[in-house]
C-alpha cells in the first residue's frame, strides 16, 4: 500500500474513534511516523523508460537518448556498425555514465561486431558477447 494513501487511512480512522470525556474531543492525534523512501525507491520513482520503435521514429530518437543519459546505458545488438552510436557511447562513458553492451557473436555477427567491441572496449565502455544458444 502507498504510504500517503495509509497515512490518510490512518488519519481519517482516528477521527471517527470516539472521545473519552469532553476535555480531549479537540486534541490532535499524533501523524504516524513515515519513513525516508529508501535510495531504491527514490531512484525507482525517478526512472523513466522510453519506448523506442525502428525504423519509424528513425535514428535521431535514439542519438538523442544516448546523449542525454545521466547514470546509465544498457544496450543489446544483433550488429553494431553505427559509427554515430559509438563514439555517442564513448563520448557518455568519459563522462562518467555506465555504459553496458551486449553484442551478437554468432555466425557472421561476430565478425561484422568485432570493430565496435574493440572501439567500445578500448573507450571504457562495458561490452560483452552475447552467450551462444546455438553452434
Amino acid at each position: 500500500m502507498d504510504q500517503r494513501v495509509g497515512a490518510t487511512i490512518f488519519e481519517r480512522a482516528h477521527r471517527s474513534l470516539p472521545t473519552h470525556g469532553d476535555n480531549h474531543a479537540d486534541r490532535k492525534l499524533p501523524r504516524p511516523s513515515q519513513p525516508a523512501p529508501s535510495e531504491d525507491q527514490a531512484q525507482a520513482a525517478a526512472t523513466t523508460y522510453t519506448l523506442v520503435t525502428e525504423p519509424d521514429q528513425g535514428l535521431t530518437a535514439i542519438y538523442n537518448l544516448i546523449a542525454t543519459a545521466k547514470k546509465s546505458i544498457d544496450m543489446t545488438m544483433y550488429e553494431l556498425t553505427d559509427v554515430t552510436v559509438m563514439d555517442a557511447f564513448a563520448k557518455a562513458a568519459a563522462a562518467g555514465v555506465a555504459v553496458r553492451v551486449i553484442l551478437d557473436e554468432s555466425g557472421d555477427e561476430k565478425k561484422t561486431n568485432t570493430p565496435a567491441y574493440n572501439y567500445l572496449e578500448q573507450n571504457k565502455c562495458g561490452v560483452h558477447w552475447s552467450n551462444r544458444l546455438m553452434p
